[in-house]
């Protein structure tokens, strides 16, 4: 890929992170829902954010509609946390189905495909007491989720977000709380 300026440009990562209240969808929506058709929630009850840099309108930052800095063939990567950290309940996104854009109806970004990876990450060390030390850690290899997408072209879109909500019951029981989805609006100037 070349520039404006002729010279060779590598492809950025565009890290977009949906933000789930998932009590207060929990609350407003209840339980249920299927993977092929999860109970619809508000346009405002899930916000977006992503690194200062790649804003193209700041005032978008932390909103349902994101205005993003993009060139073709950069990489999106979707990931959802939960406000509570993923400790007690998390979010699981699985699936964008672009469902509006402009007149000529090309979407902007491919269909995103869902990817694992195993960075290394630093994890405060813990002595036999439970006391943290902060500024001692271990580096350990942490799954990291996402979907990623290439844009295609600038423009806008709408997007359905399929996730689903989970809680810890006890050790390693988890359970499926809920299908649901979104309707974000991504832009790409």
């Amino acid at each position: 890929m070349t520039s404006q300026h002729g010279r060779n440009k590598m492809s950025k990562i565009i890290n977009i992170n949906a933000i789930f209240d998932t009590e207060t969808i929990l609350e407003k929506y209840g339980p249920g829902g299927q993977p092929e058709r999860g109970i619809g929630i508000y346009h405002d009850d899930v916000y977006m954010v992503t690194e200062k840099d790649n804003l193209f309108h700041p005032s978008s930052q932390a909103t349902a509609n994101l205005w993003i800095k993009a060139d073709l063939g950069d990489v999106v990567r979707w990931r959802s946390v939960s406000v509570s950290g993923d400790v007690s309940q998390s979010v699981i996104i699985y699936k964008l189905v672009r469902f509006e854009g402009p007149p000529d109806n090309l979407p902007i970004m491919r269909t995103p495909e869902p990817n694992l990876a195993m960075p290394w990450r630093p994890i405060p060390q813990q002595d036999a007491s439970l006391n943290v030390d902060p500024l001692k850690f271990n580096a350990m290899q942490i799954p990291d989720y996402f979907l990623s997408s290439a844009i295609l072209k600038s423009g806008w879109e709408g997007d359905e977000v399929h996730f689903y909500i989970t809680q810890e019951k006890s050790g390693r029981n988890i359970e499926i709380l809920g299908y649901y989805r979104w309707d974000p609006r991504i832009t790409v100037n």
